[in-house]
């Protein structure tokens, strides 16, 4: 046919899967290239950015005025960590850039090439430019291991392309399919990080004390491990009837996961493995499997339909509507009130605002980074799904307002009464969980589509004559 582009079979199949419920569902869940190549971008600008970023406060200037320039940066000797994070690092980078580059149905030598001298490039200037940096070390050992890094990147390239479409495809399907299996294992994950980091591994003390005071961190415990509940027995309840079985099964598996967890910081010198935080997370994940039976004595959620697709999202009534709003109250009042606790109350200086996001994570150790945006990511998505569970799917933008609405404003209190820098971090981290939790959300209960009206005869003859009428 006349204008009509052919393509590798092999990438059409790459572009191409069944949908995950039927012919009536919406587009097949696969990356297209326009996305992937987005996500390549993305991934770069955050290496850059990691790369040549400010180092935080309270150390060397970021930028200062070099005396003699180097073009080709000097060689040091340079330490086994640094030797493996340059090398990890620039794999993605490779990975990257030769997504960027590559053609539909096109893997060859060409696009492996350009991938790989566009990623030497890159680690070449920013070996250069780190000289203006006190902060950092120009060293042209990190080009060369950076240049092997990507090597292997720009090698694993299309098979990185082929896993990440499967993988995408996969959780799209599974969530739409059984939405309660994913997060279930998404909140199990998202425990063990928060209760393990930072991974600092030593030998740490076992407390016995069940005397001691019920602090913050029990509460995040609780509620963590609440959440965990929550969704292990919307993905175990398979009917009504059978809710002592659920229960057993959800508690065994609480059980478990809360020994192990605790018996994990053993090993982790920034944490005391304690009987009283055992018994805290067992109490957490009872009391949200608790809350999920309620809901399917209720009617809310249906038992029989937990592993099923669903016409809509359930509608909340009565006091569950009431439990929610309140639910959501709190969260935010916490959230509130852990960006203002602190800060303490000092000599007023005025505002002052850090523009650049994740500065202060620069000093930190890379574990302590994941567990604090892991846990801020978790949060502000459960706040988001709350909003759009109360509107059914309605409350988007309404959510998005309160998460920046009062980040921000615990950000400039902090500022205000500390002295400190209002951080923009925490914003950066709303909007990518509110991204996430609207895709779930999308992927759970798929938006409706509207077709076009299909035009009658009436309507045809009436556009004809008015045409022959011009």
């Amino acid at each position: 046919m006349k204008g009509h582009h052919s393509s590798s079979p092999r990438d059409r199949r790459d572009d191409a899967q069944p949908g995950a419920g039927g012919p009536g569902d919406p587009k097949p869940p696969v990356l297209r290239r326009a996305t992937l190549r987005l996500l390549s971008a993305a991934c770069l600008a955050v290496i850059v950015f990691g790369t040549l970023g400010p180092l935080g406060h309270g150390r060397k200037p970021w930028l200062d005025t070099v005396k003699t320039w180097h073009w080709v940066p000097q060689s040091h000797a340079t330490s086994l960590d640094d030797i493996v994070t340059n090398l990890l690092v620039y794999v993605p980078v490779g990975i990257a850039f030769r997504l960027l580059v590559r053609r539909r149905g096109r893997a060859g030598w060409r696009d492996m090439a350009l991938g790989f001298g566009l990623s030497v490039a890159l680690s070449f200037v920013t070996e250069v430019l780190q000289q203006s940096m006190p902060a950092r070390s120009s060293n042209l050992t990190d080009v060369y291991v950076n240049a092997i890094g990507a090597l292997a990147g720009c090698l694993l390239a299309p098979r990185t392309q082929r896993a990440i479409r499967g993988v995408h495809a996969a959780v799209f399907s599974q969530l739409r399919c059984r939405p309660w299996t994913v997060l279930a294992g998404a909140s199990v994950v998202w425990a063990a990080v928060l209760m393990t980091v930072p991974w600092d591994l030593t030998c740490s003390a076992i407390e016995v004390d069940f005397a001691r005071p019920f602090d913050l961190a029990d509460v995040t415990r609780f509620a963590t491990f609440g959440l965990v509940g929550f969704a292990l027995t919307g993905a175990l309840a398979k009917n009504a009837e059978d809710r002592l079985r659920t229960i057993r099964k959800v508690a065994s598996r609480i059980i478990l996961l809360a020994i192990l967890l605790e018996a994990a910081q053993v090993l982790v010198r920034s944490h005391a493995c304690g009987v009283f935080d055992v018994v805290v997370a067992i109490a957490g994940g009872l009391a949200g499997c608790a809350t999920v039976l309620l809901l399917i004595h209720t009617g809310i959620i249906r038992a029989e339909h937990v592993h099923a697709r669903r016409s809509g999202p359930p509608l909340l009534t009565g006091p569950w509507r009431v439990l929610a709003v309140i639910v959501l109250i709190l969260t935010v009042i916490g959230v509130a009130g852990a960006r203002i606790g602190g800060a303490s109350i000092g000599p007023a200086r005025g505002l002052d605002i850090c523009w650049v996001p994740f500065q202060g994570h620069f000093v930190k150790p890379f574990p302590v980074v994941i567990g604090h945006a892991a846990g801020s990511i978790g949060l502000y998505a459960f706040i988001t799904l709350l909003c759009l569970l109360l509107t059914r799917g309605q409350g988007r933008v309404t959510a998005l307002l309160l998460l920046t609405g009062v980040l921000a404003s615990g950000e400039l209190c902090r500022a205000l009464l500390g002295g400190g820098l209002a951080d923009t971090t925490p914003l950066v981290l709303a909007v990518a969980a509110w991204l996430i939790a609207g895709r779930v959300w999308d992927a759970i209960y798929p938006p409706a589509r509207v077709s076009a009206p299909q035009p009658t005869d009436l309507s045809v003859r009436s556009h004809l004559l008015r045409a022959g009428d011009r």
